[in-house]
């Protein structure tokens, strides 16, 4: 008896060419991302992040820069070596006779990035503040403490690498440089605690400021905080002092004066000098208030600007 030929099913051979089809394209977009993932578009954006720093050179010479390539981070008193085998893992090489293509993976020093992130961020949503009085409080931590830039730190970890240059960069020594590796910064990194070795206490309801430098107050004084009763009540929270100015314009109740020192600590909010002040402490605040600023007597305004510097932690409650 003669055998039936089996004939094709038409649904899966059309199948089948899909999923070839499918694999052929997913190839080859993969092909082109790592060969092109260096190109910007034009909001200047990378077109690949998956690959982002290419380069080609002779396979000895790739192989002598990465053997002795070391990057060393440091982070205060702490150092982090990048070492050559990290950098080795990091770097995709493939040779093309007597020249060779490397690049660097992205997303691998982003994810190493990210543990130093882990590792060195001291920020947190609130702040413990143990008071002049003894008290601990919570305060709402609107600017204190360090957190690190992930992305951007892998990004220049990149750019090392393909320049090939050993170095040691110092990430806490509030250079303008060193800053940009943080979303925010403040206080001395090695401090024991948050506070730095100089902060400004401020207690509204006591309408007094303490300025402690290494643990031990070296400024205090009555102050005038703003007047609540006219919705000008002075924030409360953790800041960090983001501007020291000389000479500076301020409206108070509509008329124009100059304050000779300005320390700012939060939008439009500042320890400044009022020299033509009624009075300070007590309940002055309740009726000679200011806008909003911590108003100081000449002398101690001029003392707390000498010891004031941008990031310096201040606590006011």
């Amino acid at each position: 008896m003669e055998k039936r030929k089996r004939q094709p099913n038409p649904i899966r051979t059309t199948l089948i060419c899909s999923i070839l089809i499918l694999m052929t394209g997913t190839f080859l977009l993969s092909w082109y991302a790592l060969r092109h993932s260096d190109e910007d578009d034009s909001s200047g954006k990378l077109m690949h992040p998956l690959t982002i720093q290419t380069g080609t050179d002779s396979p000895e010479t790739l192989q002598e820069r990465f053997d002795k390539l070391t990057i060393t981070l440091k982070f205060g008193q702490k150092n982090e070596r990048v070492t050559s085998r990290m950098i080795k893992n990091w770097v995709s090489i493939r040779n093309e006779g007597k020249t060779a293509e490397y690049a660097v993976q992205y997303p691998q020093v982003l994810a190493y990035a990210e543990t130093l992130a882990h590792k060195y961020d001291t920020y947190e949503p609130q702040y413990e503040l143990t008071t002049n009085a003894g008290e601990t409080i919570r305060l709402e931590n609107k600017s204190i403490g360090w957190q690190f830039d992930s992305e951007y730190a892998a990004r220049q970890l990149e750019e090392l690498i393909v320049k090939g240059e050993s170095v040691t960069l110092d990430l806490t020594d509030k250079s303008e440089s060193s800053m940009r590796w943080w979303t925010r910064a403040a206080a001395d990194y090695d401090a024991g605690s948050l506070r730095g070795n100089v902060y400004a206490e401020v207690s509204l309801d006591n309408q007094y400021l303490w300025v402690y430098r290494n643990g031990v107050v070296i400024l205090e004084s009555s102050i005038v905080s703003g007047n609540p009763n006219d919705g000008h009540e002075t924030p409360k929270g953790a800041f960090v002092v983001s501007e020291k100015k000389e000479h500076v314009k301020r409206s108070v109740s509509g008329d124009e004066t100059e304050a000779a020192y300005w320390i700012g600590f939060d939008d439009g909010i500042a320890f400044c000098d009022a020299p033509g002040q009624s009075g300070f402490g007590g309940t002055v605040y309740l009726s000679d208030g200011s806008d909003g600023c911590i108003l100081l007597s000449s002398d101690v305004a001029a003392l707390l600007y000498e010891a004031a510097y941008a990031n310096m932690p201040v606590y006011v409650y």
